[in-house]
Protein backbone atom coordinates (compact mmCIF):
# COMPACT_ATOMS: atom_id res chain seq x y z
CA UNK A 1 0.00 0.00 0.00
CA UNK A 2 1.43 3.40 -0.93
CA UNK A 3 2.06 6.00 1.72
CA UNK A 4 -1.13 8.13 2.01
CA UNK A 5 0.76 11.24 3.13
CA UNK A 6 2.89 11.18 0.01
CA UNK A 7 -0.22 10.81 -2.15
CA UNK A 8 -1.86 13.85 -0.55
CA UNK A 9 1.18 16.10 -0.64
CA UNK A 10 2.43 14.86 -4.04
CA UNK A 11 5.89 13.95 -2.80
CA UNK A 12 8.04 12.09 -5.27
CA UNK A 13 9.57 8.73 -4.40
CA UNK A 14 12.79 10.23 -3.04
CA UNK A 15 12.83 11.36 0.57
CA UNK A 16 13.43 15.01 1.36
CA UNK A 17 12.59 16.24 -2.13
CA UNK A 18 9.17 17.75 -2.60
CA UNK A 19 7.57 18.65 -5.91
CA UNK A 20 5.30 21.67 -5.52
CA UNK A 21 2.10 21.62 -7.53
CA UNK A 22 1.73 24.26 -10.24
CA UNK A 23 -0.62 27.04 -9.20
CA UNK A 24 -3.28 28.06 -11.65
CA UNK A 25 -3.24 31.81 -12.07
CA UNK A 26 -6.46 33.76 -12.31
CA UNK A 27 -7.24 37.42 -12.47
CA UNK A 28 -9.29 38.88 -9.64
CA UNK A 29 -11.94 41.16 -11.09
CA UNK A 30 -13.45 43.56 -8.62
CA UNK A 31 -17.12 44.28 -9.25
CA UNK A 32 -19.25 47.09 -7.98
CA UNK A 33 -21.63 45.67 -5.31
CA UNK A 34 -24.64 47.44 -6.85
CA UNK A 35 -23.87 46.07 -10.33
CA UNK A 36 -23.45 42.60 -8.85
CA UNK A 37 -26.81 42.92 -7.05
CA UNK A 38 -28.48 44.11 -10.28
CA UNK A 39 -27.07 41.14 -12.17
CA UNK A 40 -28.12 38.60 -9.51
CA UNK A 41 -31.65 40.01 -9.02
CA UNK A 42 -32.27 40.17 -12.77
CA UNK A 43 -30.81 36.73 -13.51
CA UNK A 44 -32.71 34.85 -10.81
CA UNK A 45 -35.80 37.12 -10.74
CA UNK A 46 -35.55 37.43 -6.99
CA UNK A 47 -38.50 38.69 -4.94
CA UNK A 48 -36.53 39.62 -1.80
CA UNK A 49 -33.08 41.20 -1.45
CA UNK A 50 -31.14 42.59 1.52
CA UNK A 51 -28.79 45.48 0.87
CA UNK A 52 -26.96 46.91 3.92
CA UNK A 53 -26.36 50.38 2.42
CA UNK A 54 -29.52 52.49 2.39
CA UNK A 55 -28.55 54.54 -0.67
CA UNK A 56 -27.86 51.41 -2.72
CA UNK A 57 -31.11 49.86 -1.50
CA UNK A 58 -33.08 52.85 -2.80
CA UNK A 59 -31.42 52.56 -6.21
CA UNK A 60 -32.19 48.84 -6.37
CA UNK A 61 -35.80 49.41 -5.29
CA UNK A 62 -36.27 51.92 -8.12
CA UNK A 63 -34.71 49.51 -10.62
CA UNK A 64 -36.67 46.42 -9.49
CA UNK A 65 -40.18 47.38 -8.29
CA UNK A 66 -41.23 43.69 -8.15
CA UNK A 67 -38.48 42.91 -5.60
CA UNK A 68 -38.75 43.81 -1.90
CA UNK A 69 -35.47 45.44 -0.87
CA UNK A 70 -34.64 45.41 2.84
CA UNK A 71 -31.98 47.61 4.37
CA UNK A 72 -30.76 49.00 7.68
CA UNK A 73 -30.80 52.65 8.82
CA UNK A 74 -27.84 54.78 7.77
CA UNK A 75 -26.65 55.30 11.36
CA UNK A 76 -26.43 51.52 11.83
CA UNK A 77 -24.11 50.98 8.86
CA UNK A 78 -20.89 51.06 10.85
CA UNK A 79 -17.72 49.01 11.08
CA UNK A 80 -17.95 48.92 14.89
CA UNK A 81 -20.36 46.06 15.56
CA UNK A 82 -20.31 46.69 19.34
CA UNK A 83 -21.86 50.14 19.01
CA UNK A 84 -25.57 50.38 19.83
CA UNK A 85 -27.44 51.64 16.75
CA UNK A 86 -29.11 55.03 17.02
CA UNK A 87 -32.59 53.64 16.31
CA UNK A 88 -32.42 50.99 19.06
CA UNK A 89 -33.58 52.15 22.53
CA UNK A 90 -30.82 52.10 25.07
CA UNK A 91 -31.33 50.19 28.32
CA UNK A 92 -32.24 52.20 31.39
CA UNK A 93 -29.35 51.77 33.82
CA UNK A 94 -30.91 53.95 36.53
CA UNK A 95 -28.60 56.91 35.88
CA UNK A 96 -30.17 60.36 35.93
Amino acid sequence: MPDPIRLISEWPGRRGVRRLPMAATTQIVREDPVQQAIRIIAKHELRVWFEPRWTDARRLAARFPHCIIFSIPTESDTINLRRVPGWRPRPNRGVV
